[in-house]
This record gives structure tokens, C-alpha cells and sequence, in this order.
């Protein structure tokens, strides 16, 4: 599973409220407690898949405990869906949209499934069944069912209208990782880090056939529209397809195909319906197939690696595909040739997967992909990609490379949040990370400037607000101003290595600063005139302290003096 997300948010928390002792008690004070508020700067959870909606307009996803809907095209947020809790909730894991009732399905680390309606934002039912965090959710197509499969080995089947769940399917030995649906078959494929693949019959509710044959986990499955093709997804480099018998195919007729060289099948019963159809090797060699998904019209494979790459495969057509056996025949022959000196007019070879699929090309991001989505358009172009770095993209496949038309990451940092500092009239909020600094408006929560820096660790509003002062990894003080969003001036000599603490001295005439390299330094502001006749601020050190250790943090007294 996806590793836990990193601290790219800011939490917002509510006044303190004053709780009573009991007055025999004379030990014991009133103390505040600090309740959430709200949380910001959050694109979407790594944790949580994202998913086309609404034509591909939307994109849905989970950050942290909230169900977010942002426009792709305009990069703002539509809704956030979630329920106010004194302490926040349970992270979103999975999230599933319904066209046809237009709700949202969401899995949370919890165990538990609520459904929201996004016309009306707001929740309609809650599924407790579950013993922890949901791993995959499908809904029927009319959207009267939702299957749900969980970390606790368990798939449950509820009755979305009814508000009550139906049936509990158990047999895998490890978690569930994924499941598709087959209207055709009337059953439910799952697979398993038990490195298992189960199908389920809903009619009489059991497991009859179990595949085996993988190596390790199975991580992801994908069904093609015709609901012919499967593919799974483990961790070597290769995609594990199998052929789905349907219920109007008898087993003779199966038994024909496979005469016939159509599949690839080592044994026939009565109850079998899923059948080993070959191996396609995949291009990125080094990373596990962590997401499979087909397009909306059947043409298209993604296989999202665990890196920075995801593969497209094309399903090629009937002619295409007697084309392709075609050739692999002649070129049978023409090895046979050369081996025996004879010319040789028939050679038998079992069809595998690899004559209808096609690989096309592979679409890479500047960072590791969390989950991505196919476009839900017939022939549709756009691929959805959330990033492990807080940011969302969009991306238009062409014949051989793939451009990024869309990106929403302005809302949130890329990285870890090192340091916080709110203005003195408690109207902006400075917050610090690798490479780049935010200044947020309070009321609303929205950024309102994020500007390069150097790797900030510490940092202050300068005596008016309209500059902000930080300390970096790297020994330097930048100082910014906020009505140009540039650095006017950095000093990267008086420390040699990480500024840890900056503080504002009483009287706001200057500042402090502490480092790791044994140093403490006090700063004086000033004022110089500039070309155009203004003044612009400036900053210089004016004293050093050297002490016998690093200085992780320093402050003044409350009267200044110490």
C-alpha cells in the first residue's frame, strides 16, 4: 500500500475553550483545549486513488478525512465533502463515483463507507461493516449495489437503497487489494496480497475458482467492456491475462477454441470460467504494477508502475490481431527453416495476449505517480495523474509522447511543512518547505503569494507585513517582499549552516537568529533608497554570539533585556 502522506497540510484550529477544575482540587488550573477548525493545503492524499467525473470535468479524491472535487480545467476547488469532528476523522482511502445517482463513494482507513451526493454536498448513508482501512470499492451499474473489499481479508455486498449490507465474502488469507465485476458471468473477481485471484458467483454467493500461479502480491486487476480479457498486476515486471468463459459459452465450445489454438488452457471443469491466456511483458522493468485500468470504449490499458511512469497499451481489433498471428506464423516457419533445411508448412502455437494487446507508450511526471484515471470520453485523450508530491495533472496522450495541460499544486506545498509564522494582526499565515514559502490569507484559507526560496526552517513577518524573513537548511537569511513576491535581499555569509530559530527582537528593530554552526546573531533593519527614488528594506548583522555547541533555538525575554 501507498505509504502515509507527508506533512504538506496546515491545520487551523478553533479558540481555546476554558475547561473548569474542581475547586478542591487546588493543584489543578484551567487549561485550553484546541479543537480543528479546518485544514488547508491539501491537493489530495497519496494514500487515496483519484477518478474522472462528470465528463472529465471534475476530479475526485480524498485528502486527508474530506472527499475533495476539484475542476481540472480551472484549478479551484468545487466542494469538500466531510463531517466536523472535534478531532478530525479517518483518512480517505478509496473513493468510487456512480454516474447514474450521482454519489460518491468513499472508503476511509477506519473501516468504514460513506456515500455523498455531490449535486446536493451532503451525506447520505454510512456502511459500517469493515475492521479496517478500505482498500477497493465498485458499484453495480445502476448503482443499487456497492461492493466493497477491505485490509481485513473480507468483501462486503450492500444494498445501497435498502441502507443495509447483504452478504460477507471470505476466503482470501490476506487483504484484498482490488475486484472487478462481471455482469455477464454474475460474478465478482477479487485478488489478494495472498497472491490469489477468487471468483465469486452472487447468486449463490461462494467462491468457485481460485487462480494461482503468481509469484508474489496481487496488487491490481482491470476487465476489458467485453468483459473477455483480464489482466493482473503483480510485482515482477509482467501483466497476467486470462480469458473469462461467459455464461452463454458452453465448456464444449471452450474446448473447440482451445483446439483451435484460441486459448491457452491446461485443464476444463464444469465450474471454471477463468482461464490463463499468457503473458505480456512490460517496458518499465523495475517497479511493480501498482493500478490497472481500461478506457471507458475498451482500447486502451494504463498500468501505473510504482515509480514515475504509467504504460498505455492498445487492444488491438479482430483484423489487427489476425494480422499480428499472421506474421508470428512466418516468422515460426522461416526459424523452423533455418533448423531442419525443410520448408514447412505448419506450425501449431498457442494465442496468448500478447497478439491483442499492444504496447504504445509510456506517459512520465516529474514525480512518483499515486494513482491515475483513463479519460471517461469515447476515444478520450486525457489521462488523470495524482502525484505522491501534493499535486494533481492532467496529461494528453499523442502518437509517441504525452503533454501536461493541466496542474493543480498551486493550492498546497510539494513538500514537508518545516515551519509556521502568522502575521501580527493575524490576517496571514507564512508557511515554509523545500524550495518554496506561502503566504495564506486567514479568513479565507486560500494562498495569496508562494515565491522560490532556498529549504526554509524557521521564519517571521518583518515589522509591518509586508515582508517575510526565513532561515534555510543551508546557512542562509532571505528576505522577501510580499507586493513583488521576490527575494530583495540574502545574506548566505554570516552562517555557515542550518538557521534553526529566527526571532523578532522587542522593539522590532531587528532580529536573532541561531544556527548550527555554534553561532547566534543579531540583526539590525534599515532602510536604503533605491534607483527609482523609493526605499526598500534591508537587513545587517550587527553582533555575533559564538557559543560551544549548535543553537537549535533561541528567544528574548518578555522585556527584551534578556
Amino acid at each position: 500500500l501507498p505509504p502515509p502522506p507527508p506533512l504538506f497540510f496546515l491545520l487551523l484550529l478553533e479558540p481555546p475553550l476554558p475547561h473548569q477544575s474542581p475547586q478542591r482540587h487546588s493543584m489543578l488550573k484551567t487549561y485550553p483545549e484546541y479543537a480543528q477548525h479546518k485544514n488547508v493545503g491539501v491537493v489530495h492524499t497519496p494514500s487515496s486513488n483519484v477518478i474522472f467525473a462528470q465528463g472529465d470535468k471534475v476530479a475526485i479524491t480524498g485528502a486527508l478525512e474530506n472527499v475533495v472535487v476539484w475542476d481540472v480545467r480551472k484549478g479551484t476547488l468545487l466542494c469538500s465533502l466531510g463531517e466536523s469532528t472535534k478531532y478530525g476523522g479517518s483518512g480517505v482511502t478509496r473513493v468510487e463515483y456512480c454516474k447514474q445517482t450521482d454519489t460518491i463513494a468513499a472508503g476511509y482507513n477506519d473501516g468504514s463507507i460513506k456515500l455523498w451526493s455531490l449535486e446536493d454536498k451532503k451525506l447520505v448513508s454510512r456502511f459500517d461493516g469493515h475492521k479496517s482501512s478500505i482498500t477497493c470499492l465498485k458499484f453495480e451499474e445502476s448503482g443499487a449495489t456497492l461492493y466493497s473489499g477491505s485490509s481485513d481479508t473480507d468483501i462486503i455486498i450492500w444494498d445501497v437503497f435498502g441502507d443495509r449490507g447483504l452478504v460477507k465474502l471470505r476466503g482470501h488469507k490476506n487483504a484484498v487489494t482490488d475486484i472487478v465485476l462481471s455482469a455477464s458471468a454474475n460474478a465478482l473477481i477479487s485478488s489478494s496480497k495472498d497472491r490469489l485471484l477468487k471468483m465469486w458467483d452472487l447468486d449463490t454467493q461462494s467462491c468457485t475458482q481460485t487462480i494461482v500461479g503468481h509469484p508474489s502480491e496481487v496488487w491490481s486487476l482491470a476487465l476489458d467492456q467485453e468483459e473477455r480479457l483480464l489482466v493482473a498486476g503483480s510485482s515482477d515486471n509482467v501483466l497476467r491475462c486470462y480469458r473469462l468463459l461467459n455464461e452463454s459459452e458452453s465448456e464444449n465450445e471452450l474446448k473447440e477454441r482451445a483446439a483451435t489454438n484460441d486459448l491457452s488452457t491446461q485443464h476444463f471443469d464444469a465450474m471454471s470460467r477463468v482461464f490463463p491466456f499468457g503473458v505480456l511483458e512490460r517496458r518499465v522493468k523495475s517497479a511493480r504494477a501498482v493500478q490497472l485500468s481500461f478506457s471507458l470504449d475498451g482500447r486502451l490499458l494504463g498500468v501505473q508502475s510504482s515509480g514515475k511512469e504509467i504504460e498505455i497499451f492498445a487492444v488491438l481489433g479482430e483484423d489487427e490481431i489476425k494480422k499480428r498471428r499472421k506474421r508470428r506464423a512466418q516468422r515460426e516457419r522461416q526459424k523452423e527453416r533455418k533448423k531442419t533445411g525443410e520448408e514447412v508448412v505448419d506450425i501449431p502455437f498457442v494465442n496468448t495476449c500478447a497478439d491483442e494487446l499492444l504496447h504504445k507508450q509510456v506517459i512520465r511526471t516529474d514525480a512518483k505517480v499515486s494513482s491515475f484515471a483513463l479519460s471517461q470520453k469515447p476515444q478520450g485523450k486525457e489521462v488523470l495523474v495524482a502525484l505522491v508530491n501534493n499535486a494533481i495533472e492532467v496529461h494528453r496522450r499523442k502518437k509517441l509522447t504525452s503533454q501536461r495541460i493541466h496542474a493543480i499544486s498551486l493550492p498546497g506545498h510539494p513538500s514537508d511543512i518545516r515551519s509556521l509564522a502568522i502575521s501580527s494582526r493575524d490576517e496571514m499565515l507564512l508557511s515554509m518547505s523545500q524550495g518554496q514559502i506561502k503566504i495564506w490569507n486567514v479568513a479565507t484559507c486560500n494562498p495569496i503569494r508562494t515565491m522560490k526560496s532556498g529549504y526554509g526552517l524557521c521564519g517571521s513577518f518583518a515589522p509591518g507585513d509586508r515582508h517575510v524573513l526565513i532561515g534555510t537548511k543551508s546557512g542562509a537569511v532571505e528576505l522577501f517582499d510580499l507586493n513583488s513576491a521576490e527575494c530583495i535581499q540574502r545574506d548566505s555569509d554570516t552562517h555557515s549552516e542550518a538557521v534553526y530559530s529566527l526571532e523578532l527582537t522587542k522593539d522590532n528593530s531587528g532580529f536573532m537568529t541561531a544556527s548550527a554552526d555554534k553561532k547566534i546573531c543579531f540583526w539590525e533593519f534599515a532602510f536604503v533608497e533605491t534607483e527609482g527614488g523609493g526605499r526598500r528594506l534591508t537587513f545587517e548583522c550587527t553582533k555575533t554570539i559564538e557559543m560551544t555547541e549548535g543553537v537549535f533555538c533561541a528567544c528574548f525575554s518578555p522585556d527584551g533585556n534578556i
